[in-house]
């Protein structure tokens, strides 16, 4: 696949059948170019089975403001002695390998992630699924795709909601709802009539 927003409904079988990662950022606030990573959740998805996490914490170099503390819980204390994005990005990108990036709302995340290599002389070009776009296409009616909604209309737990490994779980379970329907859908036209 090539970098960038894809749609799943595109997804061969094959595809389907590679490692997704399910990722979710607590940020600073703000637009992407100015925003500033404070947590990275991750999950490793493969053949619509939930494999393995990671997360950290990550020191956004600048005072996390008062509203982001209270909505996420992260405080300038929390990160203090977390590991700068220079440091937490290679064991991302381990975690990531080939896999494809999914996210809820993918563009902020993605957008964020490559603003963030970019500041450290990186690039960050990946292929990425957008959950909140899928769940629309594949869910219609729902009438809020917000995280927090679509988790409730699929009775997803979502316990420390904006906490960034707690939202990347998730998304990994609506995702396999996701997948699950485009698995079946791929099936069904496969085979022979």
């Amino acid at each position: 696949m090539k970098p960038g927003i894809q749609s799943a409904c595109r997804l061969s079988r094959a595809e389907l059948q590679q490692e997704f990662v399910v990722i979710d950022l607590e940020t600073t606030g703000g637009r992407p170019s100015e925003s500033r990573i404070t947590e990275i959740g991750a999950v490793k998805v493969r053949a619509g089975k939930i494999e393995s996490e990671w997360s950290s914490l990550v020191n956004p170099g600048q005072g996390i403001p008062p509203f982001v503390a209270r909505l996420t819980g992260i405080t300038d204390k929390m990160v203090r002695k977390a590991p700068a994005f220079d440091e937490a990005i290679q064991p991302l990108r381990e975690f990531l390998g080939d896999a494809i990036l999914v996210a809820h709302r993918a563009r902020m995340d993605y957008e964020v992630l490559q603003a963030e290599s970019r500041r450290i002389g990186l690039s960050f070009e990946v292929p990425v699924i957008c959950t909140f776009a899928e769940a629309k296409r594949f869910f219609p009616g729902l009438g809020n795709y917000g995280l927090a909604a679509v988790c409730e209309s699929f009775k997803i737990p979502l316990e420390s909601h904006h906490r960034a490994l707690c939202d990347a779980r998730a998304t990994a379970i609506l995702f396999l709802h996701i997948w699950k329907k485009v698995y079946e859908d791929e099936h069904e036209h496969s085979e022979p009539r």
